[in-house]
């Protein structure tokens, strides 16, 4: 999960895309980066409320990213071919970790301290 999180991040921050950070939103920005950053987080989770926690946070950071590839195709900045990959993606990631919380949620894993979800 690692790292095709870090795969889409790079497709977005990468200096020659369009999507650079230097020529996108800022938000845009933060919330596409937050996704694995917080995804890193939740692997040294201290807990299960602190897992649940940087998941769900990574999973609605992987939503407003998807938002913003959406509207950068709304207002023609890129074009849908070169966003749809990105936006499949995204829409990806968040199944992946709507199914991660919803495990977690419900599993009765209380006694490990740290949390794994590298796949």
């Amino acid at each position: 999960m690692s790292s095709r999180v870090e795969s889409f991040d790079s497709s977005i921050t990468s200096a020659g895309s369009p999507l650079s950070c230097a020529r996108s939103p800022g938000n845009f920005c933060a919330a596409a980066t937050s996704v694995g950053a917080n995804l890193e987080e939740a692997s040294a989770a201290q807990s299960k409320p602190d897992f649940i926690s940087k998941c769900s946070i990574a999973a609605k950071e992987a939503r407003e990213t998807r938002y913003w590839l959406r509207l950068l195709i709304a207002a023609k900045g890129v074009s849908k071919e070169r966003l749809t990959p990105l936006i499949e993606e995204s829409d990806e990631l968040v199944a992946i970790l709507t199914t991660i919380l919803k495990k977690a949620a419900t599993s009765s894993n209380r006694g490990h301290s740290t949390f794994n979800i590298q796949h």
